[in-house]
């Protein structure tokens, strides 16, 4: 079975472009690396495949908010003990 089906994966979809600038929004990477990763997705230049390069790298490079003493909320707390109690296991 074809993962993907008739989907183009030559490009990245929509989906991650609109994924990609919101991870960016949030990310902790240096202000250059969000320049030219801003500029090569609006240059259509991505592949499908880098995309999800691009989403790994991002996700794990987001802002923690509470350790920032950014605005939080309590469900931010809670996502992130979750996401603590995780890596513990």
């Amino acid at each position: 079975m074809e993962l993907f089906g008739d989907m183009d994966t030559s490009t990245l979809s929509y989906q991650q472009g609109n994924y990609i600038e919101r991870l960016l929004n949030n990310s902790a990477i240096p202000e250059q690396r969000e320049r030219e990763i801003y500029r090569a997705l609006h240059s259509e230049s991505f592949s499908y495949e880098e995309a999800i390069e691009c989403i790994d790298y991002l996700q794990q490079n987001q802002r923690d908010d509470i350790a920032g003493g950014f605005t939080y909320q309590a469900k931010d707390i809670l996502r992130k003990l979750n996401k603590l109690k995780w890596l513990k296991y």
